[in-house]
């Protein structure tokens, strides 16, 4: 993994308009975040592990996940939370190749169960993608 990933992942989550006008500025990458942001809603994105591809030996995939977050008292996953988790999907599948970070294209893979993260004091739901990233582009 490279820091190239990171911002390609941040710069598709941030121009989003509608992610942009849900969540402002709360968007954090997860390695960063110290404590909870005082407001909510609030989305975490954290890279995870990197594989080869099963069927491209020169092609590799890079797993990372999206957290939304939003308050828990009272929870309302309807209000911010489950539109998010649409606008999350859209904006990565709807995101073009990067050739300048080796991006072929993101695969969204799953999204969460309704959850809840008492350290943060927030109900959640997260979605998990991964990159599928070529040494030739």
């Amino acid at each position: 993994m490279t820091v190239l990933e990171r911002v390609w992942v941040y710069d598709t989550l941030r121009l989003n308009p509608a992610l942009a006008t849900r969540f402002g500025t709360r968007m954090i990458q997860g390695e960063s975040l110290a404590k909870p942001p005082a407001v909510k809603p609030f989305l975490v994105y954290r890279m995870g592990n990197s594989s080869p591809d099963n069927v491209l030996r020169q092609a590799r995939r890079q797993y990372f996940t999206v957290y939304l977050h939003d308050e828990a008292m009272p929870g309302a996953y309807e209000v911010n939370i489950d539109p998010a988790v649409q606008e999350v999907i859209d904006a990565f599948t709807a995101a073009p190749p990067a050739p300048e970070y080796h991006i072929l294209e993101a695969r969204y893979l799953e999204h969460s169960s309704d959850q809840d993260d008492r350290e943060m004091g927030t109900i959640l739901r997260y979605v998990r993608f991964q990159l599928i990233q070529s040494s030739w582009t």
